[in-house]
This record gives structure tokens, C-alpha cells and sequence, in this order.
């Protein structure tokens, strides 16, 4: 092992401690946020959430543990281990309300500056309005469930930013936009795709805008206000293309 292995070595554990502290505190941060109803985006902005194909699987999981706090204290006979199992399952049955409040309480945000691309603390991307030649709708099955996927095209990278293994909203860029990833190092994709709910219905063309995109955005809960998206929106991002992605 050469001196450059082990400093290589702790560079990459510290990195990982980094962003698990970084978590951690996000968790407990967006369930504060959650519980005291704290604004979803910044005054003047419209917010759309993607969380609403994973929300009853977390529930699943809250629930489940909620039940497995009573019933290892009956189970167990000794007290010290009733103790460190009640305070252990406390603990996860919050960290689970609070993993549910990072999506929540992260929406995809359209402003007068841009679209803001999230996946609860860990994704953070803006895109501004001039990089945007246009927005469509587009179904996409992702090939793994990963949150972050990296893609090629044939003039370019594709970054998804999905949910459930899927996307449907087609974002495409007039220029290649380097992002910030969690756990890579940046790219410069030509398309990026995330979850949103509802899904829009229409496609927005041309000289895109905060009031335009917003529109195309809302038009499907606006024609049916009492449907349920079945899959989570996608935003993909692509330079070069004045059209929606086909």
C-alpha cells in the first residue's frame, strides 16, 4: 500500500461522515420544519411536490414501528434491554417522520428566477430561465431506483432526479448546465429528469418563463383537481433543443 492510499482512505471516510452528519441534521431540520408548518418556498414562488408515490410506503414503515416499540416491551424480560429497545425504537420511529418531512418539506420550487430541482436534503439544482428553451411531458421508466442516475444521449448526458425508478416531465436546456451531485462530481448534463406531482399535461414551448412553466405545471390538477398521479413527474434537462424532448 503506498502513503497515498491511506490519506486517499481517510479523505473518502471523512467525506462520507461529512454528509451523514449533514443528513442527519437535514432530518431533524425538515421535521421541525413540517411540524411548525414553516413556508414550502420563498414568497411569490408555486411549490410541487414528488413524495406522493413513496408516502405510504414510509407510512408503512412508521406504522410498523410504532407497533414494534409495545411489543418488544412486553417481550423482553429484562429491564435495561426494554430501555435501550424503547429509546432505539423512539428514535427511529422519528427519524422516520422526519425522513418523510425532508421530502415534505423540500418541493421542486418555480420562481421568477428559475425551476429548483430537489430531492428532499441531498439535491439542490437551479436552473435559470435562460438556460430553459423549453418543458414537456414525458413518461420515463428509469433503469435502477436510485435517486441520482447519470444517462447518455447521443449529444449528451442525461441526469435523473427520479422517485420510484421513474420521471415525467421533460425539461430541455439551450446549453450543457453544470449541477452539484451528493456523491460525484459535478457533471454537465444536457437533460435532467426529477419527480413532481401532479404531472403537467401540456407542453411549453419557446421563449419559457416563471409564469409559463408554472401554467404548464398546474394544468393537470387544474383539468382534474381530484385526480392522483400515478407516477411521479420528471424534469429533464437537455441544451441544444428548442422543442420537448420526444
Amino acid at each position: 500500500m503506498t502513503g497515498a492510499e491511506p490519506a486517499a482512505a481517510r479523505t473518502t471516510l471523512s467525506a462520507l461522515v461529512h454528509r451523514a452528519v449533514l443528513f442527519e441534521l437535514g432530518v431533524w431540520r425538515s421535521l421541525f420544519r413540517w411540524t411548525t408548518r414553516r413556508p414550502l418556498g420563498p414568497e411569490g414562488t408555486e411549490t410541487f411536490s414528488y413524495a406522493d408515490p413513496v408516502t405510504p410506503v414510509i407510512w408503512a414503515f412508521i406504522g410498523l414501528s410504532a407497533i414494534e416499540i409495545p411489543v418488544a416491551h412486553l417481550l423482553l424480560p429484562w429491564p435495561a434491554a426494554r430501555a435501550v429497545v424503547l429509546v432505539v425504537g423512539i428514535w427511529g420511529l422519528t427519524w422516520m417522520l422526519g425522513l418523510l418531512a425532508s421530502l415534505q418539506t423540500h418541493p421542486h420550487v418555480v420562481g421568477g428566477s428559475g425551476l429548483r430541482i430537489r430531492y428532499g436534503t441531498t439535491v439542490d439544482i437551479t436552473i435559470p430561465w435562460n438556460a430553459v428553451a423549453s418543458i414537456g411531458v414525458r413518461r420515463r421508466d428509469l433503469p435502477s431506483s436510485r435517486t441520482v442516475q447519470l444517462g447518455r444521449i447521443d449529444f449528451g448526458t442525461v441526469l435523473h432526479v427520479g422517485i420510484s425508478s421513474q420521471t415525467n416531465v421533460d425539461v430541455a436546456l439551450r446549453d450543457a448546465l453544470t449541477v452539484p451531485l451528493p456523491r460525484a462530481p459535478s457533471p454537465s448534463p444536457r437533460f435532467v429528469s426529477t419527480p413532481t406531482t401532479p404531472a403537467p399535461s401540456s407542453p411549453v414551448r419557446g421563449n419559457t418563463s416563471h409564469r409559463t412553466a408554472e401554467s404548464a405545471f398546474r394544468s393537470e390538477s387544474a383539468a382534474r383537481p381530484n385526480a392522483h398521479c400515478a407516477a411521479p413527474p420528471q424534469v429533464q434537462v437537455a441544451p441544444g433543443i428548442t422543442t420537448p424532448v420526444s
